[in-house]
């Protein structure tokens, strides 16, 4: 397990390398001048009246990292960075608590770096969910709550309870449902369908939790109805009249992207061999591990469909409120979970159907290992890192940049000069970007104008 370690390490080398040439994009400059120019309830407040009911991400987004330095390059990296790093100590604190009884420490590091590398070789849109802070904190941060909501809840059912206080433990659950659904509308449907889920398979098997989780399940409920039915979902409901709230359109579409997205995770090679590495584990797991033991109380047919509900949970609300899924943000939740949903799926059919799995006998698991390793190296996002990286473009985007804030820097706030910027020539495909572009009412351009209090609008040359 440590020379894996080690190894996952170096594989995890260029996806931490590239946190040093990213930099603020697009709405990370529109929100850190309405959180510097205005009161904060006051923009807060604003957000929710006027754009959408993220109660809670919303607040992280107005006092981004630009907000406390101008500029505020080295916070910007070091807070992305450090949400990464939250990330990893979440997903240990998951792993740990639900197999903390058959795994050691170092064993539960490795499988954290084995997800990581996964999740990051093939997530979506890398650039978004990782390198850019208004996504990360929008969509990252509130994975790292629903993996601390979940182990938090495991351990209530074990009666292992915070600082050893019922009350504590009970209101710590309570917390991270209000930020899990205040972050985002997809978290939203997701905790919602997680904590019915659990309600009602703790009502069919008469367990003591069932009025907590009843409580749970009210209290997402209500939270939901506070985004749902917030004032600013009206106001951008006017930007797309005509697209936004066709049901059945969406319905559709939604499901047509959980066969496409369902097919192209499935058909990942790193995902099959991993699947086939992780048959022979399930005995053990199931041995010796209370949920595994129990099929995680669920049919294998229930199992399968939480996947399809996973994905639609995640593209429903792009359809819905727009009429198209536009950017992948979303997808890159669906694919996190649907990692570990995967792995439970399987081992509640090779539990249900044991004589379909009893023949698989692994004999060469050395070359697996070094195959799966293979396909995560080239991957489109472990080749596009490692190629950005390596070609100079990340440092010519990072100059480039550099140069930007510079002349932007000596620009007299009260100039009546139109300003012209030279447009990027180096363009990293990891790192989130938006360009300006030559209309001073594009959005990144009215970020740099905003931002920098400029009189006059931004061009590009």
């Amino acid at each position: 397990m440590i020379i894996g370690s080690i190894l996952l390490v170096f594989l995890f080398l260029p996806f931490i390398l590239l946190f040093s040439y990213i930099h603020p994009a697009g709405d990370d400059f529109t929100y850190a001048f309405l959180g510097t120019k205005l009161d904060l309830y006051k923009a807060w407040m604003d957000e929710y009246n006027l754009w959408n009911g993220r109660y809670f991400s919303n607040l992280l987004v107005l006092r981004n990292p630009l907000y406390f330095t101008h500029i505020g390059l080295i916070a910007y990296r070091i807070t992305l960075f450090l949400l990464h790093v939250s990330l990893l100590f979440s997903l240990f604190y998951f792993f740990k608590t639900i197999l903390s009884k058959i795994y050691s420490f170092s064993t539960c590091l490795f499988l954290v770096l084995l997800f990581n590398i996964v999740y990051l070789s093939k997530i979506p849109t890398l650039s978004e969910g990782v390198y850019w802070y208004t996504g990360v904190v929008t969509y990252q941060l509130g994975i790292i709550f629903v993996l601390i909501y979940s182990s938090l809840l495991y351990n209530y059912t074990v009666e292992k309870y915070i600082f050893g206080n019922k009350y504590l433990h009970v209101i710590s659950l309570l917390f991270f449902i209000l930020a899990i659904i205040g972050s985002n509308e997809v978290l939203m449907l997701l905790l919602l369908y997680f904590n019915a889920l659990l309600a009602f398979i703790s009502y069919k098997n008469k367990k003591k939790q069932l009025k907590l989780l009843v409580i749970l399940l009210a209290l997402s409920f209500v939270a939901a109805l506070i985004v749902y039915f917030a004032p600013g979902n009206k106001v951008r409901e006017e930007y797309f009249i005509g697209v936004s709230h066709r049901f059945w359109y969406s319905v559709f579409l939604s499901l047509v992207q959980c066969l496409r997205f369902g097919f192209e995770w499935l058909n990942n090679g790193v995902i099959i061999m991993l699947s086939i590495l992780y048959i022979p584990l399930n005995a053990k797991l199931t041995k010796h591990t209370f949920l595994f033991k129990n099929n995680f109380f669920l049919t294998p047919w229930i199992s399968s469909l939480s996947l399809v509900a996973l994905i639609f949970c995640c593209v429903f609300p792009a359809y819905w409120s727009t009429g198209i899924m536009g950017q992948h943000r979303t997808v890159n939740v669906a694919y996190f979970f649907f990692i570990i949903l995967w792995f439970i799926n399987l081992s509640i059919w090779i539990n249900t159907f044991p004589t379909l799995f009893n023949h698989i006998h692994l004999k060469h698991t050395l070359l697996l290992s070094f195959l799966c390793i293979l396909m995560i190296v080239t991957t489109r996002n472990s080749r596009g890192v490692m190629e950005d990286i390596s070609s100079g473009n990340c440092s010519a985007f990072n100059q480039e940049l550099k140069q930007r804030y510079s002349r932007l820097n000596r620009i007299n706030p009260n100039s009546n000069k139109a300003i012209y910027l030279d447009t990027l020539t180096a363009k990293p495909v990891s790192i989130f970007i938006y360009d300006i572009r030559n209309d001073p009412k594009y959005f990144p351009n009215l970020g740099y104008q905003r931002y920098w209090n400029l009189k006059v609008g931004v061009y590009s040359k």
